[in-house]
């Protein structure tokens, strides 16, 4: 039989390789922005897992960019579990957070076996975060990209306000977003 993780070690142990796991791929992180670059498309298959020697190592760097902030980038990068929402917002001006959140997704599912966001496409996807993590307020959609379409009511194309089409919220009040509980990974 197959000698997988979950079969092969007791939960301790497992437990102890997902905390090594997590140093190690926070230090690449950390290593490879302190370079001033984005690695843009973490995911389990770019992730490099040496079980005899204990070590980690980032793989794929086809769409890493040096991180510049006064040029716009694109935002459709990384796969879509693991892609993060200001990217799915459409905000081109995003940062290092981007590899953070690919890189938490990531853990979550070493731990939980399971991908943690799995859309059938960006509505879906944020509909997903937003169920397990929170419902953000307007003004906090804004903050992740100013640029999105509904203000105050209008919008700016002529496209459905993201309340109507993204959230629940109670049509006798101003548009609410309502608070789920977040799930621990």
């Amino acid at each position: 039989a197959a000698c997988t993780p979950s079969k092969c070690y007791s939960t301790r142990e497992r437990a102890y390789l997902t905390e090594i796991v997590a140093k190690q791929l926070f230090s690449a992180l950390e290593h490879i922005h302190a370079l001033s670059i984005l690695h843009r498309d973490l995911k389990p298959q770019n992730i490099l897992w040496d079980s005899y020697r204990f070590h980690l190592a980032i793989a794929d760097f086809g769409t890493s960019k040096m991180i510049d902030t006064r040029t716009p980038s694109t935002t459709y990068i990384a796969t879509r579990f693991y892609r993060a929402p200001e990217c799915i917002l459409d905000n081109p001006n995003y940062d290092s957070k981007i590899d953070v959140w690919a890189a938490g997704c990531i853990l979550c599912e070493v731990i939980q076996r399971r991908v943690l966001f799995s859309g059938n496409n960006n509505v879906d996807q944020l509909y997903k975060i937003f169920r397990r993590l929170g419902y953000p307020t307007i003004e906090e959609l804004y903050s992740i990209n100013p640029a999105i379409p509904y203000i105050n009511g209008t919008t700016k194309r002529r496209i459905a306000p993201i309340s109507e089409w993204l959230f629940f919220h109670n049509s006798q009040s101003k548009p609410r977003l309502e608070i789920q509980n977040v799930i621990r990974c």
